[in-house]
């Protein structure tokens, strides 16, 4: 019953720690939906395992220790300003090897009423298992910086069984002083050598244990599925730790009853005083643990545990909504109205992320069956800005710069034009529009006039031997939407054919069509599912 009392006060605790922690969560509830969230909230299963040892200081013996198991699961809280809090539950599996030196245990022996001989055990190769299960509740602080986690603080432990085993070498012998020898090697009288071996069980106190350790977080290294679970709207985060810790008990747990010297034995014969001792009675004797033996009175017995773990946190929390870029857009055309020369053309080249100015390297070039360059140029790296004085008309323009995707598109007049064109740097995930790109009515057959535009994405491919993509069709909503998705697909699939008949791997693109499910723009006027006639290529790897 006390043990019970115990587990439920333990259990109690714990209840009452978690809501206490997740005081500040509560108040996410009336954050304003642009503001990031404070204290995001998991919950945490771990297991683990390493060196254990039970420390005391008894006389004659040394500690190798043994091996220790745990598991266990509970909550942890981890706050905007990477502080975190854990508590929970664990149960603990702990073992301890104990080495006796040897030692001779002497005694007397009535070989009949009035002729006493004396006798001797000689114990070698004694050692002892013990072994110790508890409930424990850890309550940890700590921070995280970016991938290395620390947590400290104190376990509370209730032992829940503890047994001890016992193996050794007994060789006992009567002494005479009349005889030459000794009496040995005598089984039916208990003279000789056997291999011994005793069982038990021991009690085990409370435990207030100081406990560390440091790890490694693994989410960038695991695959994006493994990173989540749920679906739809009830999609939590899953996080991964691996690390290192160790604990060591503050106070002395050894609750065992003291019983006298650890090896018991006693004369059976009626009327006997429990010191003498009958020989054949010898193979037969108790022996008590070395926890409840005269050797262990005053002496402390310590717990430690020093290993690895492996925790999987699953978040209270929803993941948060991933922010889904469009693909990039045609630039607007914006007027200004200081222009000097209205036969000027002047362009500005940001960072589409930061939208800092950038030097790129700028040509414009004529459209047809025969192309020809009008100008080449490079931005200024302070404002992003060029210009040049060309001739009204309708032309092509590429704009590249290193570590960027190239920008293609038409100018169908440059009469008081101002371009603004966002570069989009290359990276994972990113969805890239391939302008100029054009088909023949209702048809997957490229026009000559899209040679440039299959150029630039040779050219990418090309210079980036490892990137991966996913090449993607798109229609408007004229016609049946199985006719546009196959549509879709086989233009897509003309794209594909042109990069491997250039030499591209195969194996390094993917290609699909999405009908009319994705418009850009409305499907109300011609300009809108003319910009939704599209075919655009997405970037799978980092």
């Amino acid at each position: 019953m006390k043990t019970s009392r115990k587990i439920c006060l333990l259990l109690l605790a714990v209840l009452l720690i978690i809501p206490f922690a997740d005081v500040d969560a509560q108040k996410r509830k009336r954050r304003k939906k642009d503001e990031p969230k404070a204290i995001s909230s998991y919950i945490d299963v771990y297991g683990g395992g390493g060196y254990s040892a039970l420390l005391h200081s008894i006389d004659g013996t040394s500690v190798p220790g043994g091996g220790a198991g745990m598991l266990g699961f509970g909550y942890l809280m981890k706050h905007k300003s990477n502080f975190n809090f854990s508590a929970g539950l664990e149960f603990m599996f702990l073992n301890s090897t104990t080495k006796l030196d040897p030692m001779t245990y002497m005694g007397q022996y009535n070989y009949t009423s009035d002729y006493v001989m004396d006798f001797s055990m000689d114990f070698a190769d004694y050692k002892e298992a013990q072994n110790r299960m508890s409930l424990n509740i850890p309550i940890l602080f700590g921070a995280q910086f970016k991938d290395i986690c620390f947590l400290a603080g104190a376990k509370m432990g209730l032992g829940l069984m503890g047994n001890y085993t016992s193996k050794f070498d007994l060789t006992s012998r009567l002494t005479d002083k009349v005889m030459i020898e000794d009496m040995l090697n005598m089984p039916n009288h208990g003279l000789g050598t056997f291999d011994m071996k005793s069982k038990g069980k021991l009690k085990y106190g409370f435990d207030v244990a100081v406990s560390a350790e440091v790890g490694l977080c693994l989410d960038r290294w695991m695959p994006a599925d493994a990173k989540e679970f749920g679906g739809g709207k009830d999609k939590r985060e899953i996080s991964y730790r691996v690390g290192v810790f160790a604990d060591y008990g503050l106070l002395d747990i050894n609750s065992n009853a003291k019983e006298g010297d650890m090896i018991l034995t006693k004369d059976n014969t009626e009327g006997g005083d429990g010191k003498t001792v009958k020989l054949e009675n010898i193979p037969n004797f108790n022996a008590n643990s070395i926890l409840n033996s005269d050797r262990a009175i005053d002496k402390a017995l310590n717990s430690l545990v020093v290993g690895a773990k492996f925790t999987v946190l699953f978040g209270v929390d929803k993941a948060p909504k991933p922010v889904k870029k469009k693909p990039r857009r045609r630039p607007k055309v914006r007027e200004v109205s200081f222009i000097p020369d209205p036969t000027y053309f002047y362009l500005f080249v940001n960072d589409f992320e930061t939208e800092e100015p950038l030097d790129a390297t700028v040509k414009v070039y004529t459209l047809g069956e025969k192309v020809d360059t009008i100008f080449t140029g490079v931005t200024d790296k302070e404002t992003g800005f060029i210009e040049e004085q060309i001739d009204n008309g309708q032309y092509g323009i590429s704009i590249t710069r290193p570590g960027y995707i190239d920008y293609n598109d038409t100018l169908f007049s440059v009469i008081s034009d101002t371009l603004y064109v966002d570069l989009q740097p290359i990276k994972k995930n990113t969805v890239v529009i391939l302008r100029n790109l054009l088909f023949d009515t209702d048809k997957t057959t490229i026009r000559n006039i899209s040679a440039p535009s299959l150029e630039e994405l040779y050219q990418l491919l090309a210079q980036n031997p490892n990137m991966r993509i996913r090449i993607t069709g798109h229609t408007d909503n004229v016609g049946s939407e199985r006719y546009n998705k196959k549509l879709s697909e086989g233009r897509a699939k003309a794209v594909f054919d042109e990069m491997v008949k250039r030499g591209i791997d195969p194996s390094r693109m993917e290609w699909n069509g999405r009908g009319s499910k994705e418009p850009i723009e409305s499907n109300k006027t011609a300009e809108g599912r003319a910009e939704n006639r599209r075919v655009e290529f997405k970037i799978l790897n980092e």
